[in-house]
């Protein structure tokens, strides 16, 4: 009788602990914004996004520290993080939220100017159906790598593109990484597949 009594507790305390692993969710988005020489940069307006939903919108602080409080994420989510600031150009980072309840945004690195800039619309599918979660990387010779992960229906923003040449990769679990070059010359969609591992 006793040794049943202790497994039905042990049982409860594992549903429970099942329950309350699947519920976490990210209350706060926090990261960092300085310019290419890495000095902090104050002021910068940061809108927190899901999908087409505004979850935050703050500013650095003197610091360049942003924190985003409050945001109910949940686990598994895709994050658009968009950066405005004055005689800077504008960016933006994608992140996907992890079982935790702080999530934080990679360091942000801006840069002063305002240039002719392309955006990409990449969707990634396969089988015709979009692939969430993926990572995107574009990188051209000379710069640092732009990333970012694809929402719900497989599609990402890569900002901050100019009139070059750039090498891509997707990656994403249970697929095959896809590796290619664009050239960019004007703001468009581009469509990518994957083929499953």
């Amino acid at each position: 009788m006793l040794r049943r009594n202790i497994l039905s507790c042990i049982s409860v305390s594992l549903v429970g602990a099942l329950v309350f692993c699947a519920s976490v969710h990210a209350d706060v988005v926090f990261g960092k914004v300085t310019d290419f020489s890495r000095t902090p940069l104050a002021g910068v307006e940061v809108t927190v996004s899901r999908g087409t939903e505004t979850v935050g919108v703050v500013e650095t602080g003197a610091d360049g520290y942003f924190v985003a409080d409050g945001v109910a994420i949940e686990t598994s989510d895709v994050l658009d993080i968009d950066f405005v600031m004055s005689k800077f150009i504008s960016t933006s980072e994608s992140l996907v939220v992890g079982n935790t309840i702080v999530a934080e945004c990679p360091d942000v690195l801006m840069q002063r100017g305002t240039g002719t800039e392309r955006t990409l619309t990449v969707t990634v599918t396969s089988d015709s159906t979009p692939v969430p979660g993926a990572r995107v990387r574009f990188k051209r010779a000379g710069s640092f790598p732009i990333v970012s992960y694809t929402n719900g229906s497989g599609t990402c923003s890569i900002n901050r593109l100019r009139e070059k040449l750039y090498g891509y990769t997707v990656t994403c679990d249970g697929y095959v990484k896809l590796k290619g070059t664009k050239q960019v010359t004007v703001s468009e969609a581009l469509p990518l597949e994957l083929e499953p591992e």
